[in-house]
């Protein structure tokens, strides 16, 4: 379970990264080793904040950490063929961690948590970031039919859709400003199909995002 020293930890080794900007591989995985055995294994964040890192300074692939590699081999759509009950999107924008876009279970499908970035970019619908990658401003109705869109991807792509689905969980990080705005896009969608839903509000979500849902909607 997170807790506040593992997420101080990465916060910690990220600032250090940055203000170093050298790049000495041998020492940043020795240091991911040292905090993942410190943790038992489970500060499986780090290797993701370095991966994007490389990505900002334009590094190649294959300079990639073993760590990093290991992680997206394992959860690339090609090592996934023998999971049939494991939905990987070639077109939803990629998990930031190790879970898959969605698993079968029965006659269920089962989403994870879906947000509105774009597969293969940095970009996200309707949201301004400063140089440290904090948000500046953001287009609530942008990001709501950017997550549908990306709902749909999933949907389709494991053979269900739209009208199947029975339940919707959705997380606003500003509620009071949000909520009518994503209400008045959600009805848009939901004209015919009206699932099950809640919506809560948090703090703030893994990326600079204002919105994630999480879905479970019926399969053939």
């Amino acid at each position: 379970m997170w807790n506040d020293p593992i997420i101080e930890e990465v916060r910690q080794i990220r600032l250090q990264l940055e203000a170093e900007c050298d790049f000495d591989f041998a020492k940043i995985h020795a240091k991911i080793l040292e905090a993942q055995k410190a943790h038992r294994g489970i500060l499986i964040t780090q290797p993701l904040a370095v991966e994007r890192k490389f990505k900002e300074y334009k590094y190649e692939e294959a300079t990639e950490l073993p760590l990093v590699a290991e992680q997206r081999e394992r959860y690339s759509p090609k090592s996934q063929p023998q999971q049939q009950d494991v939905v990987i999107s070639s077109q939803a924008p990629e998990p930031v961690g190790p879970y898959p876009h969605a698993r079968r279970a029965g006659n269920l499908l089962f989403l994870s948590g879906i947000g509105p970035r774009e597969r293969g970019s940095k970009k996200i619908p309707g949201v301004d970031l400063d140089a440290n990658g904090e948000i500046v401003s953001y287009d609530i109705a942008a990001q709501c039919h950017a997550v549908f869109r990306n709902i749909k991807y999933i949907l389709e792509e494991a053979g269900s859709d739209w009208d199947k689905i029975v339940d919707v969980t959705v997380f606003l990080t500003n509620m009071k400003d949000d909520f009518p705005i994503f209400n008045r896009i959600y009805a848009e969608y939901f004209k015919e199909n009206q699932p099950c839903r809640t919506t809560v509000e948090v703090n703030r979500l893994p990326t600079p995002i204002a919105i994630e849902l999480k879905v479970i909607a019926a399969i053939d």
